[in-house]
């Protein structure tokens, strides 16, 4: 049953709009630019050649792999085109991004304070989001990416879903090939699995031969983990010795048994016939055929057939893999925050809430991106999956202690980031022994993640874990609240937030 969305106290939306700006205000006062190529960063300083040569009538590098993000930059190569020099292009796109993902937070607030009717809920998912490494820090300390407007479209996307806004999701797909790789699959998934508050929970379903099918499946593709090189592993990322070779063996092993794990949790997805019947097969090909013609104007536009295409995925996540025991996870842990760890507790082990008709899509969507968190530790990459995790969360929890410990954690993990200045990192800017700022900076980016920085996040993971779910029973598996049980007492659990 959906629940009650009858009280619509709280914080308005465009008080958003005010509030959440001055915080970008404030950290790009503290974090500052990226010493990097005058604040435009390694990739950033690529593109904004690409836009002053493309503006002079110059021919410029055949990059598909670069051409297919141009689109991202369009505020950036505007102000080129009326004049702003290009050394103040990082800093006007640090403003872009504030007032772009100021924008997708507040409409995400407002999205969830309508759906789930607990305005303080709500809130606490919102600023979860808004105090996340990807989503408060690297828009203004690292402007000149796609990866910001790729945080945006994924909101856009679940705001159209949850209002049924079915084009909207047709159009975010088309652009989405055009900004980021892979970020067509929120939209692709949220149009295939309609929003649907009223109907009834999903009834997992389970089948051996499909179970033995896609364990095979898993171990094969494993295999090829046993064939890397010793210094294969403990040169990725390239140019670093930060593969843990020795535990090499572990980290297969841990892969091969989250494989087999996700496995049987397709296999509740795949053998249930309730899964087939809720597949909406006509907006499945209508969102198709338009990501099919985002691609193909990428062929009209590019030679596919020389340049830069990008890095080999499969290879990567290979490395990434066994880079390190669960390396991938602990990454996505440091890099979203410790929601992260919620979300995949979410989808190891649904509650009742979390197969409830409104939640049951968002969790077919996480469970079917765990291959990919599981092997890349790249979390950047796959950050167009960070809303999708949230809004679970968020349709499930309403424990007001737990909601608080996120929110805590959420801030605390954020203050180490005052270390990113622009002195401290200079005097690191070499590889090498790092300073505490590139340090915090590196265990952002999984395959440069240091070793100490790894042992660290498995650390808080263990802690955060252990916190989170060791002193209460989850209140997800009593259902949805109400507002009779909102008042927790003596062995009822924890407290709930309207």
């Amino acid at each position: 049953m959906s629940e009650p969305a009858a009280d619509r106290r709280g914080l308005h939306p465009a008080w958003l709009l005010l509030l959440l700006p001055n915080g970008y205000f404030l950290t790009s006062q503290v974090v500052g630019l990226i010493p990097v190529n005058g604040g435009a960063g390694w990739d950033g300083s690529v593109y904004l050649e690409y836009l002053d040569r493309l503006l002079h009538g110059q021919q410029v590098e055949n990059s598909p792999y670069r051409w297919m993000r141009l689109p991202g930059f369009v505020p950036a190569a505007l102000a080129m085109h009326l004049g702003v020099r290009m050394e103040d292009i990082p800093r006007l796109q640090s403003i872009v991004n504030a007032a772009l993902l100021s924008g997708a937070a507040a409409l995400y607030y407002a999205t969830l304070r309508k759906q789930i009717g607990r305005p303080a809920v709500a809130l606490c998912a919102t600023g979860v989001l808004f105090l996340s490494w990807p989503y408060l820090v690297a828009p203004v300390f690292y402007p000149l990416l796609s990866d910001h407007l790729a945080l945006a479209l994924a909101v856009v996307s679940l705001w159209a879903w949850f209002n049924g806004h079915r084009k909207v999701l047709y159009g975010v797909g088309f652009f989405s090939v055009w900004v980021m790789p892979g970020l067509f699959l929120v939209p692709l998934a949220l149009a295939c699995l309609p929003f649907d508050a009223g109907g009834r929970a999903f009834q997992p379903g389970w089948r051996w031969p499909v179970f033995l099918l896609l364990s095979a499946l898993a171990v094969f593709a494993c295999w090829p983990l046993l064939g890397l090189r010793d210094e294969e592993v403990l040169r990725h990322a390239p140019g670093t010795p930060l593969g843990l070779v020795e535990l090499k063996h572990w980290s297969i092993g841990f892969v091969l048994v989250g494989m087999v794990v996700i496995a049987a949790l397709w296999t509740r997805l795949l053998s249930s016939p309730d899964f087939w019947r809720r597949v909406a097969w006509r907006p499945l090909a209508a969102a198709l055929a338009l990501i099919g013609l985002g691609f193909l104007s990428t062929f009209l536009v590019t030679d596919w057939s020389e340049g830069l295409r990008g890095p080999n995925l499969v290879a990567n996540l290979y490395l990434q893999a066994v880079a390190a025991p669960a390396k991938p996870l602990v990454a996505h842990v440091v890099y979203f925050g410790p929601v992260f760890l919620v979300g995949l507790g979410l989808c190891l082990r649904p509650s009742r809430a979390a197969l409830a008709p409104r939640s049951f899509p968002l969790g077919a969507v996480a469970t079917a991106a765990l291959p990919i968190l599981l092997m890349g530790s790249e979390s950047r990459q796959w950050l167009y999956f960070f809303p999708v995790i949230v809004t679970l969360v968020a349709l499930n929890e309403r424990s007001s202690a737990r909601w608080l410990l996120l929110l805590g954690v959420s801030i605390a993990l954020c203050l180490p980031s005052v270390t990113l200045g622009s002195a401290l990192i200079a005097r690191a800017a070499e590889w090498g022994e790092p300073g505490l700022g590139w340090w915090w900076y590196l265990a952002h980016h999984g395959p440069w993640m240091p070793a100490g920085a790894y042992l660290a996040g498995a650390v808080f993971a263990v802690v955060f874990a252990a916190a989170y779910y060791g002193r209460w029973p989850r209140s997800g598996d009593q259902g949805p609240a109400t507002r009779s049980s909102s008042r927790a007492g003596p062995g009822r659990g924890p407290r709930r937030f309207r």
